[in-house]
């Protein structure tokens, strides 16, 4: 990883943290429908 792209990624990073939580939401949302 070059230091740009680590600084993008800090600045970034509310976004990263959304992207990682909705994708949380939608598997925890697989699970439930495939367990029902």
């Amino acid at each position: 990883m070059t230091i740009l792209e680590a600084l993008s990624v800090v600045n970034h990073r509310p976004l990263v943290l959304a992207g990682l939580a909705a994708v949380d939401y939608v598997a925890l949302a697989i699970l439930s429908e495939g367990r029902s």
